[in-house]
């Protein structure tokens, strides 16, 4: 029986998108190496990233997406 779970991937500019890389290639490691695991990772806007992008920090997709997700992957957060 195959266990799928969907984690939305939030990287963040402070932890760096290499912090939160390695930890996609560590989930993606675990999903090849067990044919019991299916993960789908979806890549998300988020905070300053997603002001640059659509103008907001938390769009409406995002927020949705995230509320169907089983995990969220998130990098670190700090106050300007």
């Amino acid at each position: 029986m195959t266990v799928a779970r969907a984690f939305d991937n939030i990287p963040s500019l402070l932890l760096g998108p290499e912090v939160v890389g390695e930890a996609v290639k560590v989930l993606e490691a675990i999903s090849a190496g067990s044919p019991d695991v299916e993960l789908k990772l979806e890549k998300r806007l988020f905070g300053g990233c997603a002001i640059d992008e659509v103008g907001e920090a938390l769009p409406a997709s995002t927020l949705q997406a995230s509320k169907e997700a089983d995990a969220i992957l998130m990098g670190k957060l700090k106050s300007p």
